[in-house]
């Protein structure tokens, strides 16, 4: 894999290449991918041997800073980065990338309050997160979704675009497009229904790939924190959903996530018995074994609560856990 070096207005200006010798080379590269964020962060480092005595590795040297952006393909995907921050040494430059354009990153979104429903692109639109023309809609599985929403605080236009996603109950990414000559042709952003039994969300199955025990260096991270086990879902105008009821069940055929009738909790029974919560357990109250979290939002329908509540039990009943591969380049060739 090579790496593109572009300036301040995405002109391609050197290049970064293990395999020619008149190039810099990296190593030490960190791709890390965020669904949550819709974003993606790259860390790399260049080796500055022999940089004094060749121009070419001089001029490729001079422009990789903090005004400069890195670009490199992947699965025939072009990925383009903001170099952040660099670390110098002696010896080596370490840079710190995020994919996002800063004007997402920086600008702010402020308070907005829908008078009628609204589209998803309807909001991006309000909000000026399509920047004039900047970032296009590509592939869209909601565009006949409509809410009606209110935001009384101010954010980043990325937690905005983020927010407006999450009370969608859709994912979303990015994808990158450069002319021949490398400058920028488009910025799309693709929104996808959120992932469950029947949407894949962002990203592909693959069933083509070695089963995960197979491969060398496996890092699990597991984090415990913030698991929600009840969740209670306050709509507008105070609307609830007391007497209403859902029952999901796993490929298993047991009950997963349930509403009662009467209850004023959507619950996750099973991740509860796996972690119950050990503070409420106490006295009288042996069988209060649910981590209980309640929220208010401007839902509308009871239908759309219930349907937020369910996702946020689907997103936080569980451990969250992280796998990490250490991969050579020609592993990563291999398995894409």
């Amino acid at each position: 894999m090579d790496l593109i070096i572009h300036d301040a207005k995405l002109k391609k200006v050197a290049y970064i290449d293990n395999e020619l010798q008149d190039t810099l080379s990296f190593y030490d590269d960190k791709w890390s991918r965020y669904l949550d964020t819709a974003s993606s962060t790259f860390e790399f480092t260049v080796y500055k041997n022999g940089i004094k005595s060749d121009t070419v590795k001089q001029k490729a040297y001079r422009t990789l800073t903090e005004r400069s952006f890195v670009s490199f393909k992947y699965n025939k995907r072009t990925y383009l980065f903001n170099v952040m921050k660099t670390e110098e040494t002696e010896t080596t430059i370490r840079c710190y990338c995020e994919n996002l354009n800063l004007e997402l990153l920086n600008e702010m979104a402020g308070p907005y309050k829908a008078k009628t429903k609204m589209s998803f692109v309807e909001y991006c639109n309000a909000f000026g997160l399509l920047v004039f023309g900047a970032i296009t809609i590509g592939h869209n599985e909601i565009e006949d979704r409509e809410r009606t929403l209110e935001w009384t605080g101010t954010d980043t236009k990325l937690k905005r675009l983020l927010s407006i996603a999450n009370k969608f109950d859709a994912e979303i990414e990015f994808e990158t497009i450069l002319d021949e000559d490398s400058s920028l042709k488009s910025f799309i952003l693709h929104i996808y229904k959120e992932n469950d039994e029947t949407n894949q969300g962002v990203g592909r199955r693959r069933i083509d790939l070695l089963p995960l025990e197979w491969l060398p260096d496996i890092r699990r991270n597991i984090d415990y924190s913030g698991m929600i086990t009840a969740v209670r879902s306050t709509g507008k105008d105070g609307l609830t959903y007391d007497s209403a009821s859902m029952t999901i069940k796993n490929v298993d055929g047991q009950v997963e996530f349930v509403k009662n009738e009467g209850d004023t909790f959507f619950r996750a029974p099973i991740a509860a018995n796996l972690f119950p919560t050990q503070l409420r357990m106490s006295g009288s109250n042996l069988n209060d074994i649910y981590h209980e979290r309640k929220y208010q939002t401007d839902y509308e329908t009871v239908n759309e609560l219930l349907s937020h509540s369910l996702r946020l039990l689907r997103q936080n009943a569980y451990p969250k856990i992280e796998f990490e591969l250490e991969m050579t380049s020609a592993q990563v060739k291999e398995y894409g």
